[in-house]
């Protein structure tokens, strides 16, 4: 069994090919290793290391690549610039320079999980390099507002940064407990049933929290280890996007090989089905984005008014049916056609048009009637008109073209 290893630069990922069908043994390594198979491209793809590809195929023998070609190497992130980061109370530090001046709060997620998050002060900008920083100042509109962040137990710095906001929390709470103290022992007359309550749960919160910090171990700042552990979920995140991606653009090419296929084969049968007929209208297809299209040249494909009202309205209902994604709405395709022919004077006769193939319209001779019914009671520029009309040449057409569809 020979195979070829081939990086593809753009995912950085790592492409296998066989010369024949790899061992069970082998493809359940792969698969171990995230590796999936590419029925289009029939290869292989996945992120692995040479060390990890060594181990799985190592009874095989590996095909050279061409002389003169440089193997593309492997997209990697950008790690992490600081290399000393100290995290206090009141901010950060980086590499020894000015303070960022920072405010926490603890656990304000909507669910209540364990959070911290990073609010910077005086318009200073958080380091990007150790967290996912928000701000959506837009200076169009004159709105700004600071860098922020937000991060759980799973980031490497959440200790640290837990306890300086616990730290900085400790500091308001010890002069405001002592604040709310004086107020209860001071005698004075309660301004409302039940204030004095609430000011002494409120007490009972905070020495209730700073007796737990008090027992908290402080866990020092963060370490170089730290800082590599950063750098390798960037690293898995990265390639867990680009895996997404170009899973994505698998699905979007096999898709498009789908259609292209599909549609190709609808034209042929339709068109053999439903010949040109002398002295019936025909529809030019001047041209289209739709895949089953792409093997004709502008203002080549020729049809018979019944093969091109089958064929637009299948392909239009079959694309209406996939638009709606995980992403939103998806695309529909543009296809400019004209219909040519004698009408029932015996005068020549030339109509050009686009369909949306995706719309939903209903077949080519529904497009062009709801076209001319949307001018039935609207003009020109889209205004609802006071007095709808009672006729209308599109609409007239498409009733003349419906007389050629069984």
């Amino acid at each position: 069994m020979t195979y070829t290893i081939t990086n593809n630069n753009k995912f950085g990922s790592v492409e296998i090919s066989f010369n024949e069908k790899p061992s069970e043994e082998i493809r359940a390594a792969l698969k171990a290793q995230k590796f999936r198979w590419h029925s289009v491209k029939k290869i292989w793809y996945g992120y692995a290391d040479a060390e990890t590809l060594t181990a799985i195929l190592g009874s095989g023998t590996p095909v050279q690549e061409p002389k003169g070609k440089r193997p593309e190497a492997k997209a990697t992130v950008k790690t992490t610039a600081q290399d000393h980061v100290r995290i206090y109370w009141n901010g950060i530090k980086i590499d020894g320079g000015k303070l960022i001046r920072c405010g926490y709060s603890l656990n304000n997620n909507a669910d209540g999980a364990p959070s911290v998050s990073i609010y910077a002060k005086d318009y200073n900008n958080l380091p990007r390099d150790l967290f996912t920083v928000e701000n959506d100042s837009d200076s169009y509109s004159d709105y700004f507002e600071e860098d922020h962040a937000h991060i759980g137990p799973d980031h490497p710095l959440f200790k640290y940064f837990r306890y300086a906001a616990e730290k900085a929390q400790a500091r308001m709470d010890r002069p405001y407990c002592e604040k709310l103290r004086e107020t209860l022992n001071s005698g004075r007359r309660e301004p409302w049933p039940g204030h004095y309550d609430a000011i002494r749960e409120d007490l009972a919160r905070r020495e209730s929290f700073l007796a737990q910090f008090a027992k908290a171990e402080d866990p020092g700042q963060p370490t170089a280890e730290d800082l590599a552990e950063i750098d390798r979920q960037k690293q898995e995140a990265e390639n867990a996007r680009k895996a997404a991606e170009h899973e994505k653009e698998l699905r979007q090419r096999e898709n498009y090989l789908c259609q292209r296929a599909n549609g190709r084969r609808l034209i042929q049968t339709e068109a053999e089905a439903h010949p040109i007929q002398d002295g019936q209208p025909v529809v030019l297809i001047n041209w289209s984005e739709h895949p089953a299209f792409y093997a004709f040249a502008d203002d080549e494909l020729r049809l018979s008014l019944p093969a091109a009202e089958k064929i637009l309205g299948t392909l239009d209902r079959e694309q209406n049916e996939t638009r709606e994604t995980e992403y939103g709405r998806g695309w529909y395709y543009k296809t400019k056609f004209t219909i040519t022919g004698t009408d029932e004077n015996g005068e020549e006769f030339s109509y050009t048009g686009r369909y949306d193939l995706g719309d939903n319209d209903g077949g080519l001779i529904q497009h062009i009637r709801s076209f001319g019914e949307y001018y039935l009671t609207h003009d020109n520029f889209g205004h609802v008109k006071a007095e709808p009309d009672e006729t209308n040449e599109t609409v007239q057409f498409a009733d003349y073209l419906s007389k050629f569809v069984a």
